[in-house]
């Protein structure tokens, strides 16, 4: 049985800019395999108990366009980007 190789994740959340990015600048002086992740959590999509929602129309839209500038970013610095959806818990966990 061959052994995994270890990889390391850098995790995108609210702060999507790849030019001052610390974890980013420090997972490619490391040397070692990483990948970029963003999640689109499940939660921040829900609605409040008011019935508004947590995320609305425009911010989703913004933030749509960010996450694909910092795709466009990363893809220039040959850097594997992978985007999920569901809970971040979970996501990890598979």
């Amino acid at each position: 049985m061959s052994e995994k190789q270890k990889i390391n994740i850098v995790r995108f959340t609210k702060d999507l800019r790849t030019r001052d990015s610390e974890s980013l600048y420090n997972a490619m002086q490391e040397g070692r395999p990483f990948v970029a992740v963003y999640i689109f959590d499940d939660r921040d999509f829900s609605s409040l108990e008011s019935g508004s929602l947590k995320t609305g129309r425009y911010r989703a839209k913004f933030l749509l366009e960010t996450v694909n500038d910092l795709k466009e970013n990363l893809k220039k610095k040959n850097i594997p980007f992978l985007i999920k959806k569901g809970k971040t818990g979970d996501v990890f966990g598979e």
